[in-house]
């Protein structure tokens, strides 16, 4: 349900956009991507592993912050496969 506020004009996702964002970042997605479907998927390996370098958490925290468990944070610091990775089924028949 997307239901605006006629207060401020904002749906339910423009809403969340705005408190995470900023108004002004949110007006400017609204501008910009107005009416694309956007799809934003959680954090990767590679972003799990900057959030480490760049802040220095504990892979606990980190855990906490991307909605994963400590392996999975574990595995992207030290660069390994992640689970996907490791059944053997493969997009690039090459590799």
């Amino acid at each position: 349900m997307n239901r605006e506020n006629p207060k401020d004009g904002f749906n339910e996702d423009t809403r969340m956009i705005a408190e995470i964002l900023g108004k002004e970042a949110a007006v400017k997605l609204i501008i910009e991507l107005g009416g694309v479907a956007l799809y934003i998927p959680r954090p990767n390996r590679e972003i799990i592993r900057d959030i480490h370098e760049q802040t220095g958490y504990p892979p606990k925290r980190i855990a906490a912050i991307c909605g994963c468990s400590e392996r999975t944070v574990y595995r992207a610091i030290e660069g390994k496969a992640e689970k996907s990775d490791l059944t053997g089924k493969n997009s690039n028949p090459d590799l």
